[in-house]
């Protein structure tokens, strides 16, 4: 092989990376704005832009772990109104078609645990602010392909969609053999965030695994303090 044609091979590589990432962004930025589109729709047709008196940003989780109003009345009335909502709504569903897809809401009891485990954890680590932790009433995943490989300019595209205020907050979690990119959607800090993971095709495998293994982790946490 020359080396004129071992380059060409080369730059063959570079411009399918290229064009990759362009996909990737192309469909990031479409996704961001379907997922806002049905939060701004959900919070119009169910009266739930707000939470009153509760910021999430100053409330931690010792501090509602005894609210029964927040607890058992305004956590399972959002949940069942967002999947009232979610079962009539038709953005996700092109989504679900065309691409590796997931979505889902967060069950009551679920959400519940979560806030008692939280709450002891606090203990240990000082108070937790809801609007980081109790993030995800609402998660929504898409695996793509050349993800890891293109993290900066992904990483910058999110910046720019963060300073455009579409997008509230994201991060590269990396952990153990975890890897994926996590956005999140909330106008202010008196509403639920939702949230978006962004999983690269050859992370899939051992991210479900990481997952499996955390869901174990916070079994055992939560018997531990049911005993």
């Amino acid at each position: 092989m020359t080396l004129i044609e071992s380059q060409e091979i080369i730059d063959g590589q570079c411009g399918a990376n290229r064009e990759r990432f362009m996909n990737n962004i192309d469909i990031i930025d479409k996704l961001i704005d379907d997922i806002l589109e049905d939060k701004k729709a959900f919070g119009e047709e169910f009266n739930v832009n707000a939470l009153g008196a509760y910021n999430l940003r100053k409330t931690s989780f010792s501090d509602i772990i005894n609210d029964d109003e927040f607890v058992h009345h305004i956590i399972p009335d959002y949940i069942s109104k967002l999947k009232s909502f979610i079962d009539q709504e038709q953005l996700l569903v092109f989504w679900l078609s065309k691409y590796d897809f997931q979505y889902r809401v967060k069950n009551p009891d679920t959400v519940f645990l979560k806030i008692k485990q939280y709450s002891e954890r606090e203990k240990e680590k000082g108070k937790l602010q809801l609007k980081k932790s109790l993030n995800d009433l609402f998660g929504i995943r898409i695996i793509l392909p050349g993800i890891i490989s293109n993290k900066n300019n992904i990483l910058l595209f999110l910046e720019r969609e963060k300073e455009n205020q579409k997008i509230s907050r994201y991060y590269l979690r990396e952990d153990g053999n975890y890897c994926g990119i996590h956005c999140y959607f909330a106008k202010d800090n008196f509403t639920f965030p939702w949230e978006l993971q962004i999983w690269d095709a050859k992370s899939k495998a051992d991210n479900y695994d990481e997952h499996e293994l955390h869901e174990v982790q916070r079994k055992e946490e939560s018997e531990g303090i049911f005993k």
